[in-house]
């Protein structure tokens, strides 16, 4: 979901824009792509300063444990 901050845009796997709420699911991909890793780093650190919240999961973390997921989520919104 694209998310526009301060005249440049974000995409965020999910984004409760209104609460301010980032959710990020990280594949394995994140930890071998050094451009992706650092573009994911300055993309929290922009969010995080500009009073955001950034939740992260892995995939492994969203298919073995969904209920732990989505509960995380209802708490942070909440």
């Amino acid at each position: 979901m694209p998310v526009y901050l301060h005249s440049r845009i974000f995409y965020i796997d999910i984004a409760f824009k209104q609460r301010k709420l980032a959710i990020e699911i990280d594949g394995r991909l994140h930890e071998t792509d050094e451009d992706l890793f650092e573009s994911d780093r300055w993309r929290q650190n922009a969010l995080v300063a500009d009073g955001w919240r950034v939740l992260r999961f892995t995939w492994t973390m969203l298919r073995d444990h969904p209920e732990i997921f989505v509960r995380a989520i209802l708490e942070a919104l909440h």
